[in-house]
């Protein structure tokens, strides 16, 4: 395991802010390196350098700060802005282990904000209500890739795991890491 924190560690380049930079989306891979770092952390008791922290928690408090508290890929061209859903997952992991192992008050509003937006975005059939979605997020575009952003007639059959679908366990985690069990009454 202490190898493969070093190789987390070593993924942040230091020319980026300490980015992890190459590969998926720098907004993907901050909520999984936080959700990992601090788990392995919490296991073993090695502590993640303060300054490689520090830059993570900037990082990340920029790549949150929307109305959805959801991850975004800000430090890309503008093409590569948009709205990804795939990253609730991410986003919630990563408030779910700062609440949890920090006990950081800010990712507990974070994470209920999130829970929020998304319980706002949901149609009664389930679907993600995309022009409302963009509305709340100041008309940025929603990712095109229909594997992030099913979408059906109302009422018919719909594939979610790309988005809230994969964002299950994150929520679960999250409402257990706060003792807030908003998330689990939608």
């Amino acid at each position: 395991m202490r190898r493969v924190s070093q190789c987390c560690l070593a993924w942040l380049n230091p020319a980026e802010n300490y980015s992890p930079t190459g590969g998926y989306e720098v907004a993907h891979d901050t909520g999984r390196w936080w959700d990992a770092i601090l788990r392995y952390e919490a296991s073993t008791g090695d502590r993640i350098p303060e300054d490689i922290e520090k830059a993570m928690m900037d990082n990340l408090r920029a790549m949150t700060d929307n109305p959805a508290a959801l991850l975004m890929n800000i430090f890309a061209p503008p093409e590569s802005q948009v709205i990804n859903l795939h990253n609730i997952r991410e986003s919630m992991l990563t408030y779910a282990a700062l609440a949890k192992y920090r006990e950081i008050d800010w990712a507990c509003t974070q994470g209920k904000k999130m829970i929020a937006a998304i319980a706002d975005m949901l149609t009664p059939d389930g679907q993600v209500d995309y022009p409302r979605l963009k509305e709340l997020m100041g008309g940025r575009a929603v990712n095109p890739d229909p594997m992030m952003c099913p979408e059906a007639p109302t009422g018919g059959w719909f594939d979610s795991t790309g988005t809230t679908g994969r964002a299950l366990e994150a929520i679960l985690c999250f409402s257990e890491a706060v003792g807030d069990d908003k998330g689990l009454n939608w």
